[in-house]
């Protein structure tokens, strides 16, 4: 048995080659919406009504414990669909829109959404991102 064999010599360079070629093998199947989960590229519910879809996926990493191990936690997560906001709620709203009836339930359904919007430019032509909450 070798005494340099155990798990707390195990640089974290090399865990981390690991967990990296979790996500780069299988970058085909799935779909990196953030930096710890992988999801399905098609959702597995569309809540029309609500204005979001929901996707399954998998969320791992490697730990280094008594022996190496793999966390692999499935999760499902809510999102908006992308796209130009006045654009989604017009497909659910149309015409009513303009409505104050209707100005509740669209409050409704944009309150708490974390917004990207990517057609800023700086004063030499440079575009930038901004997200509003």
């Amino acid at each position: 048995e070798n005494p340099q064999a155990s798990t707390p010599n195990i640089p974290q360079d090399a865990i981390n080659m690991v967990d990296n070629l979790l996500k780069w093998v299988n970058r085909e199947t799935f779909v990196s919406f953030g930096r710890a989960a992988m999801f399905y590229p098609n959702p597995k519910q569309e809540v029309k009504d609500k204005l979001f879809v929901i996707h399954s996926g998998f969320m791992f990493s490697v730990r280094p414990q008594w022996k190496v191990r793999m966390n692999i936690d499935m999760v499902h997560r809510a999102f908006f669909p992308t796209g130009n906001l006045a654009d989604i709620l017009y497909e659910k709203y149309g015409n009513d829109m303009g409505n104050p009836r209707c100005w509740q339930s669209m409050f409704f359904d944009i309150k708490g959404i974390r917004v990207e919007a990517s057609h800023y430019k700086t004063d030499e032509g440079k575009p930038y991102r901004r997200r509003f909450s």
